[in-house]
């Protein structure tokens, strides 16, 4: 594991679950967005789905930006994006998901589920959450078993204004 998944990993755990018991999550939605543009509609759908699942919505974004900026000043080699993505949806007794591009090309992210102490509302939160990003961008689901690996055939449009 490099520098940057290891850092990726302590980032996430510690947004999306505080105090709480860390767990792995139980599936991974890897999400392409066709433009970096899609980015702010990506978070405004987040944030949606924590508020009419009566979810915290905690956006860590420009904190996690911050903080890795930190880091590449003392570790060679290390770059941070701007368009970093880092946000946690956190439901009662510890279910929820993270959303995260750390370690992921800009336009990908990975989004993570965790079931908490509430295993079956979790799931049909995944499967509501999911449905909800593939009726606007290309969705793979993956086991939280192997982590996020990023999509192969995840390709940025080339967005042209009308005259």
């Amino acid at each position: 594991m490099n520098l940057k998944n290891t850092i990726a990993i302590i980032l996430l755990t510690q947004l999306a679950w505080g105090c709480h018991k860390s767990e792995r999550p139980f599936v991974i939605a890897q999400v392409c967005l066709q433009s970096i543009e899609d980015k702010e509609d990506f978070i405004a759908l987040l944030r949606e789905a924590a508020q009419s699942e009566g979810m915290t919505f905690k956006n860590s974004s420009a904190k996690t930006v911050t903080e890795l900026d930190a880091i590449s000043k003392i570790t060679p080699h290390y770059t941070v994006s701007s368009k970093i993505i880092n946000i946690g949806l956190i439901g009662s007794d510890g279910f929820g998901a993270t959303a995260s591009n750390i370690g992921m090309p800009d336009n990908q992210i990975a989004v993570g589920f965790s079931k908490g102490k509430r295993p079956k509302q979790a799931r049909l939160f995944s499967r509501t959450l999911v449905a909800r990003i593939e009726k606007r961008w290309k969705v793979e689901l993956i086991s939280g078993e192997y982590g996020a690996r990023g999509m192969s055939d995840c390709e940025i449009s080339q967005h042209v204004s009308p005259p």
